[in-house]
């Protein structure tokens, strides 16, 4: 009993030492410091032909957001079934604004439709449920939430790594400021 104790004891101490050097980077926010992040955009550099310094110089702006880990591990009892959760998205107004969107950006969603295959009304619906017609575009910045997740959310790091990527790519291509 006691040596499992101690046992028990040994793998925590060593679980901490591995993690707290983590957390300290991740509480201060700085992540142009940070070796994973280095990394990064060593990455970025050599494959997409960022500026290193550019970019050591945007991540020391992004900000570690951990409301956003909370809510990614928080857990889910159980999903909810449809009659709960639709009547949110059927109500007249969302419909009204639903279709006021579609008036309004008739011929990107046919672009879209013609490039990528995805019909208009189900292009509509997901930014419906999504964000309102962009009326809610969330709390933080995008790079906060996707520096945070890339770097500090561990079971799905590979992928807020990707997203991450896209994002940049995409901020790059349309010339808009990845801290907007």
């Amino acid at each position: 009993m006691r040596t499992r104790w101690r046992s028990g004891l040994l793998c925590t101490g060593a679980a901490l030492l591995l993690v707290l050097p983590c957390a300290g980077l991740a509480a201060s926010g700085n992540f142009a410091q940070r070796p994973d992040v280095r990394a990064f955009i060593d990455r970025m550099s050599a494959e997409h032909g960022f500026s290193a310094r550019a970019l050591r110089a945007l991540f020391a702006q992004a900000r570690y957001q951990p409301q956003i880990v909370a809510a990614m591990t928080r857990p889910v009892v159980s999903p909810p079934k449809y009659y709960e959760f639709a009547p949110r998205f059927l109500d007249p107004a969302r419909i009204d604004a639903g279709a006021e969107f579609w008036r309004a950006h008739v011929e990107a969603l046919d672009r879209a439709r013609r490039a990528f295959g995805v019909p208009p009304e189900i292009v509509v619906a997901i930014l419906g449920v999504e964000s309102y017609y962009g009326r809610n575009t969330g709390g933080y910045r995008v790079l906060d939430a996707l520096a945070t997740l890339a770097f500090d959310y561990p079971r799905r790091a590979e992928f807020f790594r990707g997203e991450l990527e896209q994002f940049l790519l995409l901020a790059r291509e349309q010339g808009i400021s990845p801290l907007s």
